[in-house]
Formats: structure tokens, C-alpha cells, sequence
């Protein structure tokens, strides 16, 4: 790309995000902090370990960025992001489950309610605790989610979700699965008091969250 390419790009990117209209049609990014509780089964290829599973529930986090794609004035719009997740454990024997795996992402979303998945060509675990994780060269993942929304204000939405995280193995040996439920917290980087799309009402009293005249 030249020199002048890049610059049309981004006067078209700052003009088209000073125009109330774009911002909605074409520019509705959003940043979406989930938490929740993950269960890890037969993660013995993903850790190199034997006996890597989990009895019991552990944290299970994620954060997104995704960006619409298609016209936000239909009901249903589909959206492109990126999902880095993380999931935590311990093993019968005592040690640590650890995961966190970067997913390149899509969602779809109608009404309410959305669903999606995405793919980690890159995985990184760890059993000695989260902060001593490492790539993960044995394996790729991909996930599954569904999950229903509460457009409480224009700045700020709670989403309600299940999801679950597959490991795809390079070598011979138990596919990983992790279970995920939780809820998330939306906040949209261009919030509008109104959208003018589809199905897109909110739903919570403005204040004391909303910020917006």
C-alpha cells in the first residue's frame, strides 16, 4: 500500500467517524469483558500432563473486540472480531489447568440474542499457575457461544452467555473441552442515544448508568 493509499484510508476512517450516521451504520465497534465459571475435561494432549481434568468449576474469562460488518438498521447483522480467552483448573492431581488462547472471531446477532465462534491458531498453557503460561505448540482451538443481550443504556449492555472451547490436536491422544458460563459487560465505543436500527431498543433505566443528554 502507498504512501497516498494510506492517507485516503484514514480520511475516509476520520471522516466517516465525525458523521453521526456512520458511526451508526458502518462504525459501531464494541469492547466486551466476559467472566464467568469454565470446566476443563481431558486436557491431557493440550498439557503434556496425565490425568488433566478438572473436577470441579474454575474462572473462565474473556475479552473481545468485535466490529459489525453488515448494516446495523436490519435485525440481524453479522460482526468480525477478535477473542482472547481464559479458563482455569486444577487437576486431580493437584496441579494447575491453565489456558488462554487468541481467537480470530465472528458473531452473529439478531434481536436480542447472538451467536458465533471463532479459532485460536495459537495456544498458550500453563501448569504452574497463569502467570507462567507458554505456547502451546501441540494444539489449535475453536469455540462455540450463544448468548442473549440487555441493552441497559447506549453506553453500557449485559450479555448473558454458554460457550465451549475445543482443542484440536496435532498429535494422537483426547480432544480438551471447556465448558464456559457467564455474563459479560458490553460497552460500544461510539454509544448513540439512538440507533435507528431493528430491533435495537434499550431495555434498563438510564440512569444512574447513562451519561448521554
Amino acid at each position: 500500500m502507498t504512501a497516498r493509499s494510506v492517507r485516503l484510508l484514514l480520511l475516509f476512517l476520520w471522516a466517516s467517524l465525525g458523521t453521526p450516521s456512520a458511526q451508526a451504520f458502518l462504525f459501531a465497534p464494541y469492547v466486551e469483558f466476559g467472566l464467568g465459571s469454565s470446566k476443563i475435561k481431558n486436557g491431557d494432549t493440550f498439557f503434556n500432563l496425565s490425568g488433566a481434568h478438572s473436577p470441579s468449576t474454575g474462572l473462565g474469562e474473556n475479552l473481545s473486540f468485535y466490529v459489525p460488518v453488515t448494516p446495523l438498521r436490519f435485525i440481524g447483522h453479522l460482526e468480525v472480531g477478535l477473542q482472547n480467552r481464559i479458563a482455569t483448573g486444577t487437576a486431580f492431581t493437584g496441579q494447575y489447568l491453565d489456558t488462554c488462547n487468541p481467537h480470530f472471531a465472528l458473531r452473529v446477532e439478531i434481536w436480542r440474542f447472538y451467536a458465533g465462534g471463532g479459532y485460536a491458531p495459537f495456544t498458550y498453557s500453563s501448569t504452574d499457575g497463569i502467570s507462567h503460561l507458554t505456547n502451546n505448540q501441540l494444539s489449535q482451538t475453536y469455540f462455540t457461544e450463544f448468548g442473549a443481550i440487555w441493552r441497559v443504556t447506549p453506553e453500557f449492555q449485559i450479555t448473558a452467555n454458554l460457550s465451549n472451547e475445543y482443542e484440536i490436536p496435532k498429535v494422537p491422544g483426547n480432544r480438551m473441552a471447556i465448558s464456559h458460563y457467564g455474563i459479560g459487560f458490553r460497552f460500544p465505543l461510539f454509544p448513540k442515544e439512538s440507533t435507528g436500527t431493528a430491533g435495537r431498543d434499550f431495555d434498563g433505566f438510564r440512569y444512574p448508568f447513562g451519561f448521554m443528554r
